[in-house]
């Protein structure tokens, strides 16, 4: 029971995870529509060996899911950055689109844009709708990962040759228990203010980014703009790069 709780922990919602004996009993059985994919080792808090873990397919089910997050990777400490990247009007769609299609759009989406996050070196990545969010350990490597995530959208082969835009805002804040607070509530706010294709700032992450080597990137004070859910004024800086053009 206690092995199948920290294997649990690991999981992301919507995914079955399964020891390997557990594995081993179901492979054995020959489910119709069901199929098994080694994920690796991973520690697993409590125990001291690595633990050998497997997915659970399911024909009609998702089955792509980010990197699982174990109890091998070292904890975010001090000062992180919040990188919540949104659908720029996505949900708007849901009006707009034949069903098959929006679904295919928003599955896509929620598979793609935070596997880019962690490959950028995201933490901890979330999705929930057509928000994903990730945390960072440093402000440049937030501000990199939000224009890699920006050029990655534009150049993804959509279904249905769709081509949704995003809008990014980042926001620093202490590290600690539930790092999803108010630093990501205030990342939320400037993605909401931010266009497709935008990445917005706070002042305190511009403030980290000012003696930092962006290369060709460069940072603009767009003041206070307010946000369109709430109405509420907040100042944001903008993170300015030129997109390479499309193939």
């Amino acid at each position: 029971m206690h092995r199948a709780a920290r294997i649990c922990t690991i999981a992301h919602p919507g995914q079955v995870l399964l020891s390997r004996a557990t594995a081993g009993i179901v492979d054995d059985a020959e489910l119709p529509g069901i199929s098994l994919r080694d994920v690796g080792e991973h520690s697993l808090e409590d125990f001291e060996r690595p633990e050998r873990i497997y997915q659970l397919i399911v024909d009609g089910l998702p089955k792509d899911f980010p990197p699982l997050q174990t109890a091998d990777q070292v904890p975010l400490i001090g000062t992180i950055t919040i990188v919540n990247v949104e659908g720029r009007r996505m949900m708007r769609l849901m009006g707009e689109l034949p069903s098959a299609q929006f679904g295919a759009l928003l599955n896509e989406y929620r598979r793609f844009v935070p596997r880019v996050l962690q490959e950028a070196g995201g933490r901890q990545a979330e999705v929930a709708g057509d928000s994903a969010t990730a945390a960072f350990a440093g402000a440049r490597e937030a501000a990199l990962a939000a224009v890699t995530v920006q050029e990655a959208v534009a150049r993804h082969d959509w279904p249905h040759g769709l081509r949704p835009q995003v809008s990014i805002g980042l926001h620093s804040g202490a590290a600690g228990i539930g790092w999803l607070g108010l630093a990501v509530l205030r990342a939320a706010q400037l993605c909401d203010v931010a266009e497709g294709g935008q990445i917005f700032l706070s002042p305190v992450t511009a403030g980290l980014l000012a003696d930092e080597d962006l290369g060709a990137l460069s940072l603009r004070d767009v003041g206070e703009v307010r946000t369109r859910r709430s109405g509420e004024l907040v100042r944001a800086w903008e993170l300015v790069y030129e997109l390479a053009p499309l193939a």
